[in-house]
């Protein structure tokens, strides 16, 4: 989970190019894939002359939720000639669900919204989950909007008071949504 709440924590509104030179928006959700995104904090223990970018898909294949990279973002999103190096994060997922938030706190089940197709990045992203013999976990990361004026957020996840049908909610940063 902590993979998922950076990748959601470090995106960044970069749209993308596709093999053919199309726009692919920043970050997409609600589709076949959970979502994808663009997301800064790539590493590069080399310091070679590279992007610190990547694109970053999420999915869920049978019970487990996965995880696949694109490294450049740009050209290799919906390239065929790339096979794709799924890596499942978390194991025995029974259902999953994503609402993504706008700047006025309303809620879509997908992303951008239909009446927003060039909507920037969500505001926050709820993720509901329940895996097999584990009571259902609800998350809500913010995305961080300007990241040049914003400072690094907060890695770790501070539990908020669980809800009365049993969900265990958290919250990155210690921020209220």
């Amino acid at each position: 989970m902590r993979r998922l709440r950076e990748d959601l924590t470090f995106a960044v509104d970069r749209p993308v190019r596709d093999a053919l030179g199309g726009e692919v928006p920043a970050f997409t959700g609600g589709g076949l894939d959970l979502f994808s995104l663009t997301r800064l904090g790539v590493a590069n223990p080399w310091g070679l002359p590279q992007s610190q970018m990547a694109r970053v898909l999420w999915r869920l294949q049978g019970t487990n939720l996965q995880r696949a990279e694109l490294l450049p973002v740009d050209g290799t999103v919906n390239a065929s000639v790339q096979a794709l190096d799924w890596q499942t994060q978390l194991r025995g997922v029974t259902r999953i669900s994503l609402k993504f938030f706008d700047a006025n706190n309303q809620a879509f089940e997908v992303w951008p919204p239909p009446n927003q197709p060039t909507a920037a990045l969500p505001k926050a992203t709820e993720i509901s989950l329940t895996q097999t013999h584990l009571p259902p976990l609800r998350i809500t990361v913010a995305q961080v909007s300007a990241w040049p004026q914003a400072q690094a957020p907060a890695s770790d996840t501070a539990p908020i008071p669980s809800a009365t049908d049993g969900t265990i909610e958290t919250e990155v940063g210690g921020r209220p949504q």
